[in-house]
Protein backbone atom coordinates (compact mmCIF):
# COMPACT_ATOMS: atom_id res chain seq x y z
CA UNK A 1 0.00 0.00 0.00
CA UNK A 2 2.61 2.53 0.79
CA UNK A 3 3.90 1.68 -2.82
CA UNK A 4 1.48 2.87 -4.36
CA UNK A 5 1.24 6.21 -2.27
CA UNK A 6 4.87 6.85 -3.10
CA UNK A 7 3.93 5.91 -6.96
CA UNK A 8 0.98 9.22 -6.27
CA UNK A 9 3.09 11.54 -4.55
CA UNK A 10 5.93 11.53 -6.63
CA UNK A 11 3.62 11.68 -9.85
CA UNK A 12 1.46 14.54 -8.36
CA UNK A 13 4.87 16.77 -7.46
CA UNK A 14 6.52 15.90 -11.16
CA UNK A 15 3.00 17.35 -12.41
CA UNK A 16 2.96 20.60 -10.12
CA UNK A 17 6.18 21.13 -11.27
CA UNK A 18 5.59 20.78 -14.84
CA UNK A 19 2.46 23.29 -14.62
CA UNK A 20 4.59 25.44 -12.95
CA UNK A 21 7.27 25.61 -15.35
CA UNK A 22 4.65 25.14 -18.21
CA UNK A 23 4.04 28.55 -18.24
CA UNK A 24 7.57 30.08 -18.44
CA UNK A 25 9.40 27.62 -20.88
CA UNK A 26 9.20 28.07 -24.56
CA UNK A 27 11.23 28.25 -27.96
CA UNK A 28 12.98 31.44 -28.61
CA UNK A 29 12.82 32.22 -31.77
CA UNK A 30 14.78 35.20 -34.08
CA UNK A 31 11.15 37.34 -33.25
CA UNK A 32 12.50 36.80 -29.27
CA UNK A 33 16.04 38.07 -29.44
CA UNK A 34 16.38 41.99 -29.39
CA UNK A 35 17.96 43.29 -32.79
CA UNK A 36 21.22 45.00 -30.76
CA UNK A 37 24.80 44.31 -31.57
CA UNK A 38 25.06 41.85 -29.07
CA UNK A 39 22.61 39.34 -30.23
CA UNK A 40 23.58 39.81 -34.43
CA UNK A 41 25.21 37.49 -36.09
CA UNK A 42 28.30 38.22 -37.31
CA UNK A 43 26.72 37.66 -40.94
CA UNK A 44 24.49 40.57 -40.29
CA UNK A 45 27.59 42.85 -39.11
CA UNK A 46 30.35 42.35 -41.36
CA UNK A 47 28.78 44.01 -44.53
CA UNK A 48 29.87 47.43 -44.61
CA UNK A 49 33.49 49.03 -45.09
CA UNK A 50 36.37 48.70 -42.89
CA UNK A 51 39.23 50.62 -42.28
CA UNK A 52 41.82 49.15 -40.76
CA UNK A 53 43.16 50.30 -37.13
CA UNK A 54 45.94 48.65 -36.23
CA UNK A 55 48.25 45.51 -36.62
CA UNK A 56 48.98 43.61 -33.30
CA UNK A 57 51.99 41.37 -33.39
CA UNK A 58 51.87 38.71 -30.85
CA UNK A 59 55.49 38.19 -30.55
CA UNK A 60 56.32 41.80 -29.21
CA UNK A 61 53.31 41.40 -26.91
CA UNK A 62 54.97 38.42 -25.37
CA UNK A 63 58.45 39.94 -25.79
CA UNK A 64 60.31 38.68 -29.32
CA UNK A 65 62.50 35.56 -27.94
CA UNK A 66 64.87 37.00 -31.24
CA UNK A 67 66.12 40.10 -29.77
CA UNK A 68 63.80 42.36 -31.93
CA UNK A 69 63.00 45.57 -30.14
CA UNK A 70 59.42 47.33 -29.51
CA UNK A 71 59.63 50.01 -31.71
CA UNK A 72 57.78 52.03 -34.09
CA UNK A 73 60.84 50.71 -36.97
CA UNK A 74 59.45 47.44 -36.08
CA UNK A 75 55.40 47.68 -36.77
CA UNK A 76 54.37 47.01 -40.26
CA UNK A 77 53.90 49.51 -42.50
CA UNK A 78 50.41 49.68 -41.94
CA UNK A 79 49.79 52.84 -44.66
CA UNK A 80 51.21 49.93 -47.61
CA UNK A 81 49.24 46.83 -46.08
CA UNK A 82 47.46 44.82 -48.48
CA UNK A 83 44.67 45.15 -45.98
CA UNK A 84 44.24 47.98 -45.26
CA UNK A 85 40.67 48.53 -46.44
CA UNK A 86 38.12 45.51 -46.73
CA UNK A 87 34.34 45.89 -48.21
CA UNK A 88 32.27 42.92 -47.14
CA UNK A 89 29.12 43.09 -49.51
CA UNK A 90 25.83 41.82 -48.57
CA UNK A 91 26.08 38.93 -51.69
CA UNK A 92 28.73 37.59 -50.30
CA UNK A 93 31.59 39.15 -51.90
CA UNK A 94 34.11 41.38 -50.67
CA UNK A 95 36.76 43.46 -51.87
CA UNK A 96 40.15 44.42 -50.40
CA UNK A 97 42.62 47.41 -50.90
CA UNK A 98 45.50 49.16 -50.01
CA UNK A 99 45.82 53.13 -48.77
CA UNK A 100 45.88 53.45 -53.20
CA UNK A 101 45.22 50.31 -54.83
CA UNK A 102 42.55 47.08 -54.99
CA UNK A 103 44.28 44.61 -54.16
CA UNK A 104 42.24 41.58 -54.10
CA UNK A 105 38.40 40.25 -54.56
CA UNK A 106 36.31 37.24 -54.43
CA UNK A 107 33.68 35.51 -52.19
CA UNK A 108 33.37 35.26 -48.35
CA UNK A 109 31.71 32.83 -45.75
CA UNK A 110 31.51 32.45 -42.29
CA UNK A 111 31.24 29.61 -39.57
CA UNK A 112 29.28 31.31 -36.99
CA UNK A 113 29.63 28.62 -34.70
CA UNK A 114 33.51 28.85 -34.82
CA UNK A 115 34.63 31.92 -35.58
CA UNK A 116 36.07 31.60 -38.57
CA UNK A 117 35.98 34.13 -41.61
CA UNK A 118 36.96 32.42 -45.41
CA UNK A 119 38.30 34.61 -47.88
CA UNK A 120 38.49 32.96 -51.23
CA UNK A 121 40.25 34.97 -53.66
CA UNK A 122 39.76 35.14 -57.39
CA UNK A 123 43.19 35.35 -57.67
CA UNK A 124 44.18 32.35 -55.44
CA UNK A 125 43.05 28.48 -55.16
CA UNK A 126 43.03 28.01 -51.64
CA UNK A 127 40.55 29.95 -49.26
CA UNK A 128 42.30 31.98 -46.41
CA UNK A 129 41.17 31.68 -43.28
CA UNK A 130 40.50 33.69 -40.07
CA UNK A 131 39.49 33.80 -36.44
CA UNK A 132 37.02 36.76 -36.30
CA UNK A 133 35.46 38.88 -33.25
CA UNK A 134 33.32 41.48 -33.91
CA UNK A 135 32.41 43.78 -31.35
CA UNK A 136 30.18 46.90 -32.12
CA UNK A 137 31.95 48.82 -34.83
CA UNK A 138 35.24 47.04 -34.25
CA UNK A 139 36.27 43.80 -36.22
CA UNK A 140 39.48 41.49 -35.38
CA UNK A 141 41.00 39.06 -37.38
CA UNK A 142 43.69 37.29 -36.38
CA UNK A 143 45.87 34.33 -37.50
CA UNK A 144 45.28 33.15 -40.91
CA UNK A 145 45.97 29.56 -42.57
CA UNK A 146 49.44 30.94 -43.31
CA UNK A 147 51.70 30.88 -40.26
CA UNK A 148 53.68 33.82 -41.02
CA UNK A 149 49.59 35.79 -39.82
CA UNK A 150 48.97 33.56 -37.04
CA UNK A 151 51.21 36.26 -35.07
CA UNK A 152 49.37 39.45 -36.62
CA UNK A 153 46.03 40.49 -35.37
CA UNK A 154 44.55 42.71 -37.77
CA UNK A 155 41.66 45.11 -35.56
CA UNK A 156 39.52 47.58 -38.24
CA UNK A 157 37.01 50.12 -37.40
CA UNK A 158 33.56 49.98 -39.73
CA UNK A 159 33.38 53.35 -41.82
CA UNK A 160 30.13 52.50 -43.68
CA UNK A 161 27.11 50.55 -42.81
CA UNK A 162 25.76 47.88 -44.78
CA UNK A 163 26.28 48.46 -49.01
CA UNK A 164 24.77 47.79 -52.15
CA UNK A 165 24.53 43.97 -54.00
CA UNK A 166 27.38 45.29 -56.65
Amino acid sequence: MKMNQIKYTITGVVLMIMIGFGGSLHAQTAKDQSKTADHKKFIEMIVGNWKLKSIEDAAQKKGDKSGAKKTRENQPDQGNNAMQMIEFQPNGRYKMNSSTNAIDSGSYRLSEQHGILYLESDAAETPSEWTIAIKRNVLTLNGGNQEADKRYKYVYVKTKDGLGTN
